[in-house]
């Protein structure tokens, strides 16, 4: 239960942090290069969660954040899906697990700041991709410029944030 109460209050920190403060933090506002901080709400839950539970938290954590900044319905759910999806490979990958029912013990957060920084930081980018082609239909400058820009203010949020609040509560 505690641990649902946390990741529900770091859910709506993450929401409240995208919303309000680093809507404003833009490479060029007329590419709408954005950091997005809001995958790591999916990227950070538990593994032990049902797949349908991720699902839903990813589609409705996507619908939220289109709603509140005024982005174009459905493509932050489709994107956050995919990586729900994509994130339990990844970790077999990284991780060197042979299967995904040995996970089902497996903590994100009690991994190293260097295992966390190579799970989050491609998924992230991969995120930035897919957002950035979806929402733009096209390989045209402007989109290189804003998936480059946005994943490189993406990463460096990320990077502190999973330093003040996941590395901070472990060194207690």
């Amino acid at each position: 239960m505690n641990q649902l109460l946390r990741i529900l209050g770091l859910s709506l920190l993450i929401l409240f942090i995208q919303a309000f403060l680093l809507k404003d933090l833009l490479a060029l506002p007329e590419w709408h290069a954005y950091p997005k901080l809001y995958p790591l709400i999916v990227l950070m839950l538990p593994l032990s969660l049902s797949p349908w539970v991720l699902y839903m938290v990813a589609f409705v954590t996507g619908l939220l954040t289109d709603v509140l900044l005024g982005w174009p319905l459905g493509g932050s759910s489709f994107c956050l899906v995919l990586l729900v999806v994509l994130r339990t490979r990844w970790i077999l990958m990284i991780s060197r697990q042979s299967s995904a029912e040995l996970l089902d013990d497996f903590d994100i957060e009690r991994n190293q700041l260097s295992w966390q920084l190579g799970y989050l930081l491609p998924l992230l980018v991969f995120y930035e991709l897919i957002y950035n082609l979806l929402i733009d239909f096209g390989m045209h400058l402007s989109t290189l410029y804003t998936i480059v820009t946005s994943s490189l203010m993406s990463v460096f949020w990320a990077f502190v944030f999973v330093i003040m609040v996941f590395h901070r509560a472990q060194r207690r």
